[in-house]
């Protein structure tokens, strides 16, 4: 859906409903990037022709993981074994993901083309989005198991800055 709000103001929203899945050994699972609900909205402010404003904002569902399972077997010597194993593949999600960009875009005429210099800021709230999951074990001596889980996160607050000229 788009609209505009006023002279060089407008919005944009979406929504999407999807499923996407593989047949993994004779088994129907969600895809490693299935999003089963994603929303987008986005504002737009264009005041002159010299200045471009805008924001984007998306959320949408977790992606699919396969869960871990670690178990400690004591072994003859007094050493301990750590078994890992994968659950049902691709039955967890990760938490729901969502982002706020902003862009500011100016724009100057240049030796009869057009020249913009902009400032684009991708995860402006700094969100830590999660994308998947490292562990690590350790058993004590009296064969407790300890199972440290590690996000791996997608870019954190990224300002970037950028030139063009359209002659």
């Amino acid at each position: 859906m788009r609209r505009e709000l006023s002279q060089g103001t407008g919005w944009n929203l979406s929504y999407v409903h999807s499923v996407g899945e593989d047949e993994v050994n004779g088994v129907w699972a969600p895809r490693t990037w299935d999003q089963r609900h994603a929303f987008r909205a986005s504002i737009t402010h264009k005041p002159n022709d010299w200045w471009d404003m805008n924001f984007g904002f998306e959320i949408h569902s977790g992606w699919p993981i396969t869960p871990r399972e670690f178990e400690v077997t004591p072994l003859a010597n007094g050493d301990f074994y750590v078994e890992h194993q994968f659950g049902k593949y691709n039955a967890d999600r990760l938490p729901v993901y969502h982002r706020l960009d902003a862009r500011v875009t100016r724009y100057a005429r240049l030796g009869g083309g057009m020249f913009s210099v902009y400032i684009d800021i991708f995860n402006v709230l700094n969100r830590r989005n999660v994308r998947g999951n490292d562990f690590g074990t350790s058993v004590s001596p009296t064969g407790v198991l300890t199972v440290r889980r590690q996000d791996d996160e997608l870019l954190p607050l990224l300002p970037t800055f950028g030139l063009r000229w359209d002659f």
